[in-house]
């Protein structure tokens, strides 16, 4: 990652949003301090990874879908920006170890278990990859909702909501990490994720 253009590129995601956007942020006092972690969330805008990290005050580091890295002029930005590729339905050796060394240097990993966008703003079926990166690195797990209203139009309002920090150990449960456990706990997270964003369609009041 190069620090340098993820500060200006955040300076300036900051200010093309607050113009564009009002944000509103709920629940960042849930957002553990001086040590690394694992932020979930859901995906249904290329803004996600902006509205995720723009309050914190460390740097995030994205778990992508692989296919990203695949297109000419996204791939050399999120590589800038310190994303690297995951297959969320089978995550391969070098991207667990990259994952591990994130978050042990006290650092945030972001992911989207959906795994793609929602065009709808409804979840989609969270991949149990994601439960098993969470157990390997043996991190806890904070879950974050991001809602647009009116589908992100000029001035609408955005509501990022984080929630409580779920400890590593509650993510399976002490099950064996068989592919029906990590199906269970990665339902089990989106129904968090979903509780979540309930909270802001209500506030939105839709």
């Amino acid at each position: 990652m190069s620090l340098r253009f993820y500060r200006f590129a955040k300076v300036v995601c900051n200010v093309v949003c607050k113009l564009w956007f009002k944000l509103e942020y709920y629940g960042m006092e849930n957002l553990p301090k001086d040590r690394g972690y694992i932020l979930v969330g859901n995906h249904q805008s290329y803004w996600d990874p902006v509205m995720m990290g723009l309050k914190l005050d460390t740097t995030l580091t994205f778990m992508a879908n692989e296919k990203l890295f695949h297109k000419p002029v996204l791939a050399p930005v999120i590589r800038g920006l310190g994303a690297f590729p995951v297959n969320l339905k089978k995550p391969d050796m070098t991207a667990i170890r990259t994952a591990k060394k994130v978050v042990k240097d006290g650092k945030v990993l972001a992911l989207f278990p959906e795994g793609t966008r929602s065009h709808d703003g409804k979840l989609l079926k969270f991949k149990g990859g994601v439960i098993y990166i969470a157990s390997v690195t043996g991190e806890d797990v904070v879950p974050v909702c991001i809602t647009y209203q009116n589908g992100g139009k000029f001035r609408s309002r955005i509501l990022i909501r984080y929630g409580e920090v779920i400890p590593n150990r509650e993510i399976l449960e002490g099950k064996k990490k068989d592919t029906e456990s990590m199906r269970q706990a990665a339902a089990k997270l989106q129904a968090v994720v979903q509780r979540l964003q309930d909270e802001n369609l209500a506030v939105i009041g839709k």
